[in-house]
């Protein structure tokens, strides 16, 4: 009876190691597999681009840039800080990517999950702020553009997705 318990605990070590053979392996693989798709998409963008941008992905993020231009976007971002003073900030939804260039000097801001509403209060916030010449457009999108001291800010509300886009540019 000692003998065939000895043997009963043999095999449930056995059984035991392997379990955690396997699971120890497949986090492995997980780990292996994201390694090759970072290292793939980022392959990818510099045979396209003659290997002139770097990439960093990871933590569910992505960061492009060529020296002039960098685009970024990750599940928290927030509110661009070097934007021209006196730029409202959007209070409503959620930054998903912010882009921008040195020359010419430009950011591109796309938010999620907004609504009229918020693009509402804030074309009102914009012109409280002294944007002035407020063009409007609503044919498939609602759009508005205003201008200040040599800066020209658009936004564009897109009802279908409820989303917004944001670009503040220097004047040409």
């Amino acid at each position: 009876m000692e003998e065939q318990k000895k043997g009963g605990n043999k095999v449930l070590v056995i059984v035991i190691i392997i379990v955690v053979a396997l699971v120890a392996l497949g986090i492995g693989c997980y780990f292996v597999s994201q390694y090759l798709a970072r290292k793939t998409a980022e392959n990818m963008v510099n045979s396209l681009t003659g290997g002139k941008v770097n990439v960093d992905t990871g933590n569910d993020s992505f960061k492009l840039s060529d020296g002039n231009t960098t685009i970024s976007g990750n599940q928290n971002m927030t509110w661009p800080t070097d934007l021209p003073s006196g730029a409202p900030k959007y209070s409503g939804g959620k930054i998903v990517s912010v882009s921008s260039t040195k020359s010419p000097q430009t950011w591109m801001i796309t938010i999620d999950k907004t609504s009229k509403t918020e693009f509402e209060a804030y074309k009102t916030a914009v012109q409280a702020a002294g944007w002035e010449g407020t063009d409007e457009n609503q044919i498939l999108v609602e759009m508005f553009q205003a201008a200040k001291e040599g800066w020209v800010l658009s936004a564009t509300f897109d009802p279908s997705s409820n989303g917004v886009l944001i670009t503040i540019s220097k004047k040409a």
